[in-house]
């Protein structure tokens, strides 16, 4: 479904999501500052509780996280979750100018356009990863 100023994430349009990966945390072994994970059946972001203010509007629905790096020997405590059970919506008005700034409906992940541009534009949120 197409949402005016919001991008529809799910594994079939993470390609195309303006957001770049940027995998300099993985040469100091240290965990991300942004993670998009599609690996389970519904994709997610997670970020470092400190830099969650970024997401100030819904940040008080996002779920306590843990990074655990790609090969399983690390975990890291200190992240905040998108949840489908805090942040889904199962009617959308393709008019409506209230929806939140990050939701899910159906099987994918809606993130306002203003949202991905300030993540874009930040000086903190720097390592992004992709998990597919």
């Amino acid at each position: 479904m197409v949402i005016n100023g919001y991008f529809e994430l799910n594994k079939d349009t993470y390609e195309n999501l303006p957001i770049k990966e940027h995998l300099g945390h993985k040469l100091i072994s240290v965990e991300p500052d942004l993670l998009i994970d599609l690996l389970a059946s519904f994709p997610r972001i997670m970020i470092r509780s400190e830099l969650a203010s970024v997401f100030s509007e819904i940040e008080s629905l996002l779920i306590e996280a843990a990074y655990i790096d790609s090969s399983e020997n690390k975990s890291y405590l200190s992240f905040l979750s998108t949840s489908r059970e805090n942040l889904s919506l199962d009617i959308i008005d393709e008019n409506n100018e209230s929806l939140p700034i990050i939701f899910y409906h159906q099987n994918s992940l809606y993130i306002k356009n203003d949202i991905v541009s300030e993540i874009n534009n930040s000086k903190s949120i720097l390592d992004i990863e992709y998990r597919v």
